[in-house]
């Protein structure tokens, strides 16, 4: 008889808290009928770190970049800027995205100028119409997925456990 030996790589506890910080997201999701947690599973799955204080800091950064990029994508719906033509609107977009860049750098917290851009954008091309309500959603979805990362993160420890060697087994 032919035995075929496979060895799959082992499972880090990383990746184990990654997903049951997904299944917590979309548990929370379907209690609170909030439809598909998007924004709360990108925030939970990237701030999934290797130590609670990297899961703590960078959760922290996105916030800060959610409120940035928020605030200003509601500033310029706010004023009219994306009903304006195009060759005002796209200078003044550029505008924006160097205002959230700068900000970030005036706080000195750079590690959240890419999502402080990404909120910007999100903001001002993905509104529904109800702005006011997209961005507070999109900003608790956020904080709820970084804060069930973090719990994870913190409060569940798995003890290591490995298949015994071949030199146990004989």
């Amino acid at each position: 008889m032919i035995y075929i030996k496979l060895n799959f790589p082992p499972v880090g506890m990383r990746a184990l808290k990654t997903i049951i910080a997904i299944f917590i997201v979309l548990a929370l999701g379907e209690l609170f009928h909030s439809g598909a947690p998007v924004y709360a599973l990108f925030a939970a799955v990237l701030t999934m770190r290797d130590t609670v204080a990297n899961s703590v800091s960078f959760g922290i950064a996105r916030i800060i970049s959610i409120l940035i990029g928020g605030s200003l994508g509601l500033a310029y719906l706010a004023l009219g800027v994306n009903t304006l033509p195009s060759y005002l609107s796209i200078p003044l977009l550029c505008a924006g995205a160097f205002a959230a860049l700068y900000s970030t750098l005036l706080i000195k917290n750079t590690t959240s100028t890419a999502y402080a851009l990404l909120m910007l954008f999100i903001v001002y091309f993905g509104s529904t119409g109800h702005q006011y309500e997209d961005v507070f959603r999109r900003i608790v979805e956020t904080v709820a997925g970084i804060v069930v990362a973090v719990l994870i993160n913190k409060f569940i420890n798995f003890k290591s456990v490995s298949a015994p060697s071949d030199r146990e087994q004989q």
